[in-house]
């Protein structure tokens, strides 16, 4: 085997407003005894799993929701795939495993879709090489994917940089990392966002409570041939509480 197709899809949003996790696909040349470490997404966390002291709980490399009487999403995980010189404990968003990768060493990720806040609009949709910005409108528009906050909702994250967080007089959030999606902040009502090779803003609690951003997606790898990637044209429809 000298070369092998690959096929990554993001995992979804948590909560019915949920962004969708995007695709991302390309053709990696292998070479004999070569060890590929896979890393899968998940869903957004559903409320009741969230608790109010951990607001960056999430989907495997997604930020987090708080959890409250009214229900906010977590932002989902990416799907990704990565070449390392030694296996790295850990399966949690903050463990050794997710410190030791650097951005050199990951061959293609899924960007996930951001978390939906207590009141629509609609999490970010995972990328794309940019995430959706949350509050996006279903199907996406290209223009709604963007790196820049929206208001109360996060950004999606891009190649270089994570999504801004949402900005607003209530409430706070952090921006998307490498990997990671922002954690909504305080107080509770908003969504996390969307882990990715850089993962979305999270969102703010407000008078109309923010979404997170979607994260992004990445073929860029100089092993990588024939990449291409897609953005969420939907919601994930709840997919990310399952």
């Amino acid at each position: 085997i000298t070369a092998l197709d690959l096929h990554a899809y993001g995992a979804g949003g948590g909560r019915t407003q949920g962004g969708g996790g995007g695709y991302a696909e390309g053709t990696l040349a292998v070479t004999a005894g070569q060890t590929l470490y896979v890393v899968g997404g998940e869903g957004g966390i559903s409320p009741t799993e969230v608790a109010p002291a951990n607001p960056r709980l999430g989907g495997f490399g997604g930020g987090g929701g708080s959890r409250s009487p009214t229900s906010f999403g977590s932002g989902g995980g990416f799907s990704g795939m990565f070449s390392v010189e030694a296996q790295h404990g850990g399966s949690e968003p903050n463990s050794d495993f997710f410190e030791a990768i650097e951005a050199p060493e990951v061959y293609l990720i899924a960007g996930g879709g951001g978390g939906g806040g207590g009141n629509p609009p609609s999490g970010g949709s995972g990328g794309g090489l940019v995430g959706g910005m949350g509050g996006s409108t279903f199907p996406v528009e290209a223009s709604e994917a963007q790196a820049s906050r929206n208001g109360v909702n996060g950004g999606g994250g891009g190649q270089t940089n994570g999504g801004q967080a949402g900005t607003g007089p209530l409430g706070t959030s952090t921006d998307g990392g490498f990997l990671t999606g922002g954690g909504q902040g305080n107080p509770i009502g908003a969504g996390g966002g969307g882990g990715g090779y850089y993962g979305g803003g999270g969102g703010v609690a407000g008078p109309t409570d923010g979404s997170g951003g979607g994260g992004s997606s990445y073929h860029g790898h100089p092993q990588i041939t024939s990449g291409a990637t897609t953005i969420a044209a939907t919601s994930a429809k709840g997919a990310g509480e399952a």
